[in-house]
Order: C-alpha cells, then sequence, then structure tokens
C-alpha cells in the first residue's frame, strides 16, 4: 500500500507513506496499517487548491525506477486506488 501527496504535480513523487501485508497469505481479505503523520508537509499547510491525496493498494512488489514511478508492478499485477481531497492544519 502507497500513499501519495499531488502524485503527478508537476513530476511524479514517492509515496509519503508505505506498508507491507505482513500475513503471509494469499487471502483476498488483508488488513493493513499505515503511518499518516508524514502525509502533510509544512507546503500543504492552508494550500488552496487542496491537495490531492491518493491511496494505492498493489498486489505485488513495486517495481523501482520503472514507468509509473513508484506506482510499477510485474505484468499481470493489480492495484485498487481512492482518491481524497486533503486538508492539512498547522500542528498546534
Amino acid at each position: 500500500m502507497s500513499v501519495f501527496v499531488n502524485y503527478n504535480v508537476p513530476v511524479p513523487t514517492p509515496p509519503r507513506s508505505t506498508a507491507r501485508d505482513a500475513s503471509g497469505t494469499d487471502s483476498i481479505v488483508r488488513t493493513v496499517s499505515v503511518s499518516i503523520e508524514a502525509v502533510c508537509t509544512t507546503a500543504e499547510v492552508g494550500a488552496d487548491p487542496l491537495p490531492l491525496l491518493q491511496v494505492y493498494v498493489f498486489d505485488r512488489e513495486v517495481l523501482n525506477n520503472v514507468e509509473p514511478l513508484y506506482q510499477s508492478m510485474p505484468q499481470g499485477g493489480l492495484s485498487a486506488s481512492q482518491a481524497f481531497l486533503l486538508r492539512c492544519l498547522a500542528a498546534t
């Protein structure tokens, strides 16, 4: 699983957070927890327009240095994604 913020603006950026399924099973039902501490940076606090947060789930290891960067998988790999608008607040 990878969490991206403004992935393709203006060029592909690495995921802000990643996690792997540690169950070791081939089940299609899995639970993964991912840290979101690094998702918001000072650049996103108060941003207008709101940044785009994208969460991708991959069924295979992501390949390094292959396009699309940080999202490419071996042939036959599948992914699912969901996108959200991200509102980051200043730390209090």
